[in-house]
């Protein structure tokens, strides 16, 4: 555990957590996603290089159980954020899908 907890306390320094016992606790049930969250880093940055990175757990009450991490990309450019999440998609995210079991999604918004 203390190695999860050291590796979450490492991703605060690249993503803002909303909050951070929740996306702690989350990381924790979830670890598959740490080193995604890390590689997907790298990749989020050449789209957005500016943008702020907020990870928030979010639970849908209309479906059981579907609890997953949302990646908000907060963007200074909204004319063009949607295209730079869909050439990230296209050229990373869609071929990694898989490996974050629908547990993790992105979102682009706006400052």
């Amino acid at each position: 555990m203390a190695g999860t907890l050291e590796t979450t306390q490492t991703l605060e320094q690249l993503y803002t957590f909303d909050s951070v016992d929740e996306v702690r606790s989350f990381l924790s049930t979830n670890p598959f996603l740490v080193p995604l969250l890390y590689e997907a880093y790298s990749y989020i940055r050449r789209y957005f290089p500016d943008a702020q990175l907020l990870l928030e757990v979010i639970a849908d009450t209309e479906v059981a159980d579907w609890v997953t991490l949302f990646l908000h990309i907060i963007s200074s450019q909204p004319e063009k954020a949607l295209d730079k999440l869909h050439e990230f998609e296209q050229d990373y995210w869609l071929d990694n899908l898989d490996r974050s079991q629908n547990k993790l999604s992105f979102s682009v918004g706006y400052r």
